[in-house]
This record gives C-alpha cells, structure tokens and sequence, in this order.
C-alpha cells in the first residue's frame, strides 16, 4: 500500500504524491457535479436521537458533534463526568454498536452508499482524510458529522 505524502492543490485538480512519486489526482469539477445530496448534520441528528443521553453527549464531544464543533479527549470527558477515561471509551463503543443495530441506522444506508459511491467516483485513489472532508463540506462543523 502506498501513502500519501504531500498533494498540490489548484482550482480544477487536485494532485496526490505517493511515497514512490507515483502521481493520484481527480478533477475537481467533476467531484463537485458529484457532491452528495443529504444533509450531514440531519443524518447525525438522527442517528444520535437512538442514543441514551450521556452516550449521545460523549458521542457529541468524541466527535466534535456539538454546537461548538470542538473535539474532548476521553480524559477530558471524564473529568465532565467523574469517571474513567476507559468507562468513557466504554460508553463511546457502546453508542457506537448502538447505532448500527438500530433501524434508524439501516433506513439510512442509502445515504451511507451516497457518500461511499461520491467517494468512489474520485476514482478510488488514496486520499487524505482532511483533504476529502473538506472537498466534501467547507465548514468544521459539517466535516464533523460526515467525519462521525
């Protein structure tokens, strides 16, 4: 597997440099003819409406899922809570496989193939994770939500 090193960014390509100077790149019209259709934080908010309150709140500042769009360590949450960084881990995992049991998560899964075909129709190169989340929303809250 090859991993990416640095990429050059103009208004109409983005270039990808990998580790043996193999060049990746997609056109950035045609990714934004391709944008995605539903609504990140609408599909968040459902998503986390499934969830007993203190594990949507660990989720929400995991995540940076909340208002102020900031992300808190497990340490962090703990001290919110008076409790343990592994308890507070615990917690994350449990809303987590929460979520996927749900039937919210299975009414979803059209989106969920939305962001995995968009993604796919970069041409399914390595990509940066920082760097597709913000092709894919401009402001830091949003990437959050696709992010989670």
């Amino acid at each position: 597997m090859t991993y990416v090193n640095y990429y050059v960014k103009n208004t109409q390509r983005i270039e990808y440099y990998s580790n043996s100077g193999r060049a990746l790149a997609f056109d950035t019209r045609e990714f934004q003819e391709n944008m995605i259709t539903f609504k990140p934080k609408q599909v968040t908010k459902k998503l986390l409406a499934t969830l007993p309150d203190r594990a949507r709140d660990v989720l929400e500042k995991r995540y940076g899922l909340g208002k102020d769009g900031e992300t808190y360590t497990l340490e962090a949450i703990g001290q919110t809570y008076g409790i343990t960084r592994e308890r507070v881990r615990q917690i994350e995992n449990y809303a987590l496989q929460t979520i996927r049991k749900s039937g919210e998560y299975q009414d979803l899964q059209t989106v969920f193939d939305e962001l995995k075909s968009s993604i796919s129709d970069l041409g399914g190169g390595l990509i940066p994770e920082d760097v597709l989340l913000e092709e894919i929303a401009k402001d830091s809250t949003t990437r959050n939500d696709i992010y989670f």
